[in-house]
């Protein structure tokens, strides 16, 4: 832990800048004692100095203070040496000056009289002839103190001029010289210990200077006094002082300092020890925890009462809590993983979605045209068939009649079948919900493929359920599609035998009911390992049927797509070559509107003409022209052309009509925009005119898309005849 390491190096660096300031203290306080032990070697030094100059200053006392001057220079000049000897020695004796011996000359330097009072050295005799320098000075001053060596000993004298009249300033010839010495020795020594015994006294042979010492270590303080000698070396008296009480203090104060320093270091080392105990061995497990983010180096520290403690538990439920939001995260990022996937197929599915409804639209879009390209000479024909049936034919032209109109018809359901196919691909069927007598819709169906059964002598059963009283609600238009596709499949493939068809209701609420078709034959059947396919688009049982049989294979996928698309099921059972059983399912709402009555269908060639009725025809085709323009004659109706929209608009401007025929597509102008701008004119009379719109696609998304649009009704292309009479007697009417 790196704290942990900073504070133990901060506490080593404490611990030795501790240790250097006792060392620097120590040094300090050494300096202090050393500095007063000096200063008190300078005042000891005064002392000692007064005290040596008093001790060699006696014989100078005895000159300077004798009272027996006068009496001296009397004696000396009558050379009396026993009054010498009497009155002038016996004073260096006394305690006062201690002098060593007393020594008279003449000037001429010859002895008148010597005296050792007190020295070890009974026969002491000074050789004149050596102190030839001492006498040198004496007669240079008047009084002198010097110190000269005699042999082994040294001398400290004072010499003073032995003059008449106690003059002692004149400067005439002297009668003599008094000389007082004190011989330094051991005595000398002992004498200064007992002046002041607080030092010891030792010579020191030596020609080099010696400095003051001070000694802490031996409590000692020494100094040196230098007596200069005028006939040798100076003479060098070492004094010295033991002082106890200085090496006391000093070993107390380094003691303190190291007790206080020892105190200082237990004290931080406590502290230290304390903070590494609780706080930093926990932080330190603290930070373990988290570097590894597991809760169990900090089980101990929880369990304590105190600040990490605390710290601890919430480390402890911060990593719960981690561990929980890191599941969570981990599911989180699996789920945005997975998303990002899901998301990634829905991105490819959306785009394989948009290029296969873009395929899908292509293919619609192609097949729509091709429909519709090919409806326009199918309508041709037909409507040219339908012609011919009401003119006076032989009977081999009205066979041909009827088989052009067959044929035209098996050409268009073909064409039908395609383009109901595409739309299912494309999701672009629509269902109409509308109320209808079920009876009404399944008897008319079998009116329509009674005939065909009939001609190849076919029994064909209808059986409808007779608890069936009421309306229902739904598309009778897709279910007229399914039931003629399954109708027409079994009469085509049965070749003798019989049709069975009914409806019964299978189940039943109160708002609603579902029913059972069932369509039966007798045909070729269908093998089983081919039962599979049967409803796969563009596919049939066996490739010689469509050789056989012709058709597109279409019609059962377009059932089975239409009864699912309205929430039903369609199942089949067949048997190879006794037949097959087509069953399918549809709910229906019931009560949803009161039943209707089927309307009686109109036979053109039953009523009268429409004479007087003025009709505009908006077409672009010449076949369909013809058709419309034959049938209009045949009517009485008198009508005027327009090939493209910008005509019918001009010619329903210009002139009064009954009613207009609309075809939708045209060139230069549309029909819907024709119309459009016919019902914008000014003129009521001109915008309220009945606009019928012929279209090739009936359903009802188109049916209200053109009511919308201000069409007044459609008529699908290729037109029955009789539906378009019924369409034009309304309106004759009306108007």
């Amino acid at each position: 832990m790196k704290t942990k390491k900073r504070l133990i190096f901060i506490l080593c660096l404490c611990i030795g800048l501790f240790f250097l300031l006792g060392v620097a203290l120590d040094n300090v306080i050494s300096n202090k004692i050393s500095s007063l032990l000096e200063k008190r070697i300078q005042e000891n030094k005064q002392e000692v100095e007064k005290l040596i100059l008093l001790e060699g200053g006696s014989s100078y006392s005895y000159v300077q203070e004798s009272s027996y001057w006068d009496e001296l220079c009397r004696a000396f000049k009558a050379k009396d040496t026993a009054w010498i000897s009497e009155n002038m020695a016996s004073p260096l004796s006394s305690p006062r000056y201690h002098a060593d011996y007393l020594w008279v000359v003449n000037n001429d330097g010859k002895d008148v009289y010597f005296k050792v009072i007190d020295s070890p050295i009974k026969n002491y005799q000074i050789n004149f002839a050596n102190n030839a320098s001492l006498l040198d000075s004496v007669k240079s001053k008047v009084i002198s103190v010097n110190c000269v060596k005699d042999g082994e000993y040294y001398t400290q004298i004072t010499a003073a001029s032995i003059v008449p009249s106690n003059d002692f300033a004149r400067k005439t010839k002297p009668l003599g010289y008094l000389i007082v010495g004190k011989i330094i020795d051991s005595n000398y020594l002992k004498h200064l210990s007992e002046l002041n015994s607080a030092f010891t006294y030792s010579f020191v042979k030596t020609d080099s200077a010696i400095a003051d010492n001070v000694n802490l270590n031996e409590a000692t303080i020494s100094f040196v006094k230098t007596i200069p000698c005028s006939n040798a070396p100076a003479l060098n008296i070492t004094v010295s002082s033991y002082l106890p009480e200085i090496k006391l203090y000093r070993d107390f104060v380094r003691y303190s300092l190291l007790a206080y320093m020892l105190i200082v270091g237990i004290i931080i080392g406590l502290i230290f020890r304390y903070f590494i105990k609780y706080f930093f061995n926990p932080l330190e497990k603290v930070t373990q925890a988290l570097e590894i983010n597991s809760a169990a180096p900090i089980e101990n520290i929880k369990q304590k009462n105190t600040e990490l403690g605390s710290v601890a538990k919430m480390i402890d439920a911060y990593f719960k809590q981690n561990n929980i939001l890191q599941t969570e995260i981990h599911h989180r990022k699996k789920t945005e993983l997975d998303l990002t996937i899901a998301l990634n197929d829905i991105e490819k599915s959306t785009i394989e979605k948009i290029k296969a409804e873009q395929s899908a639209a292509a293919k619609s879009e192609f097949l729509s045209t091709m429909s519709h390209e090919i409806r326009t000479p199918i309508n041709g024909v037909i409507g040219i068939a339908n012609l011919l049936k009401d003119e006076n034919l032989t009977t081999q032209q009205k066979e041909y009649v009827d088989v052009l109109h067959f044929s035209a018809n098996h050409l268009l359901s073909l064409v039908s079948d395609i383009l109901d196919f595409s739309k299912i691909e494309t999701g672009k069927v629509d269902f109409e919900t509308t109320s209808f007598d079920l009876n009404q819709v399944c008897n008319a169906v079998y009116n329509l493929h009674k005939l065909h059964a009939d001609e190849k002598k076919l029994d064909f059963i209808y059986a409808p359920d007779p608890f069936l009283k009421q309306s229902i609600y739904g598309d009778q238009v897709r279910l007229n599609q399914v039931l003629t596709n399954l109708i027409g499949n079994a009469i085509k493939f049965t070749e003798k035998g019989s049709i069975f068809f009914y409806y019964k209701i299978l189940a039943e609420t109160a708002n609603n009911c579902t029913i059972e078709f069932k369509i039966k034959d007798t045909g070729i059947g269908i093998k089983a390992e081919e039962q599979a396919s049967v409803f796969d688009g563009f596919s049939q049982a066996n490739k010689n049927i469509s050789r056989e049989f012709g058709g597109t294979g279409l019609g059962l996928t377009i059932c089975k797509k239409l009864v699912e698309l309205q929430g039903g099921k369609i199942d089949m059972v067949s048997e190879y070559s006794k037949g097959s059983e087509f069953t399918f399912y549809i709910s229906f709402e019931k009560h949803a509107f009161t039943g209707i009555n089927a309307e009686t269908p109109v036979i053109a060639s039953n009523v009268n003409k429409l004479i007087g009725m003025k009709v505009l025809v908006a077409e672009d085709n010449n076949i369909n022209i013809l058709v419309i323009k034959r049938f209009l004659e045949k009517w009485g109706i008198s009508y005027k052309i327009g090939m493209n929209g910008k005509e019918a608009v001009a010619l329903a401007c210009d002139e009064n009509f009954d009613l207009i025929l609309m075809d939708l597509h045209m060139p230069e102008m549309d029909g819907e925009d024709a119309t459009r701008l016919i019902r914008s004119n000014e003129d009521k009379k001109i915008s309220n005119i009945p606009i019928i719109a012929l279209t090739a696609n009936a359903s009802t998304l188109t049916q209200k898309k053109l009511l919308d649009n201000g069409f007044n009704n459609y008529i699908s292309k290729p037109f029955n005849p009789d539906n378009l009479f019924k369409i034009l007697k309304k309106y004759y009417h009306e108007n």
